[in-house]
């Protein structure tokens, strides 16, 4: 199970949960059986019927196998939210698997883990369906317990001179300078990506032309980043939109013959840069001898 503080932020994106990293069409099954958990006396779990529900309707996208029994471990509350709990699973197939199930209660159970609890092998990451392709995670196929490829879970992306990878979930649209996307395509609205291409003579040219666009900003970090393996630079900002929401926001670029290649991410909760700073490395350049102009 994943520290507490890092579960603690998967609170603030729980209503971004996508599909399971099994299969790519998952077999769905009415076979798989709601076990009787055993040693629970030393627990008082929350809503324990729909905890059974949750875990049991996810396995059955994984799986036909039924479930033998379960176990419950490691139950704990947070210490800085009442209402957020944590509590582990180990749960023996009828395929002879054992599995291990995290789980997280906030108003309601969801499975945050599916893996193999003998070999690590991950099957399910729900609230962290980006991490499927960038995030160093590995994901298998639940019957046959083989890797899958991350090629499967990516689109890759053209842009005059770069070409790059973004989740193949994510919603994309494309205009003349550049792309859009989200990772949630029901609210388009917790975090987006924007690669474009402007005219400019400078990085910090090109930064100092956003001063019209970004309400009221405040600017908390600059530094030099590679994308695509050139020299760039990336500004983390704070700003306010026009409808009064306060936005989190990282603005990276890069310049190829004065046209400034930008990646913005931006959200009003918590920024996560582990996807963002993957898809910069994932920059691609038609032509890898050419310099980049910097400052």
């Amino acid at each position: 199970m994943k520290k507490k503080t890092i579960l603690c932020v998967l609170t603030l994106f729980a209503i971004l949960l996508f599909s399971a990293c099994g299969t790519e069409t998952p077999t769905t099954s009415e076979s798989t059986t709601i076990p009787t958990p055993q040693s629970t006396s030393k627990f008082d779990i929350p809503d324990e019927q729909e905890l059974i529900r949750t875990y049991t309707d996810e396995l059955s996208k994984l799986t036909n196998s039924s479930i033998v029994s379960t176990q419950y471990e490691n139950y704990e509350q947070e210490e800085v939210a009442d209402d957020v709990s944590f509590l582990d699973l180990i749960i023996n197939m009828e395929d002879d698997k054992e599995l291990e199930v995290s789980m997280m209660h906030t108003d309601s159970w969801k499975v945050i883990l599916i893996k193999n609890k003998n070999n690590s092998h991950c099957y399910y990451l729900g609230d962290n369906d980006d991490d499927r392709v960038f995030a160093g995670k590995d994901y298998y196929e639940y019957s046959t317990d083989t890797l899958i490829p991350k090629e499967n879970f990516q689109t890759k992306n053209k842009l005059e001179k770069i070409t790059f990878v973004s989740p193949s979930h994510w919603k994309k649209t494309k205009n003349k300078t550049g792309y859009s996307f989200y990772n949630n395509a029901a609210t388009q609205l917790y975090i987006m990506f924007f690669c474009s291409k402007v005219p400019s003579n400078s990085l910090d040219q090109a930064w100092e032309s956003l001063d019209s666009i970004f309400n009221n900003y405040s600017l908390n970090e600059e530094k030099d980043v590679k994308i695509g393996g050139r020299d760039g630079k990336q500004w983390s900002f704070s700003y306010e939109s026009d409808n009064g929401t306060n936005y989190n926001a990282i603005y990276s670029m890069v310049i190829d013959k004065k046209i400034a290649y930008s990646f913005m991410v931006m959200t009003p909760y918590i920024v996560d840069d582990t996807v963002f700073n993957a898809m910069l490395e994932s920059v691609e350049w038609k032509n890898s001898n050419k310099k980049t102009i910097r400052d």
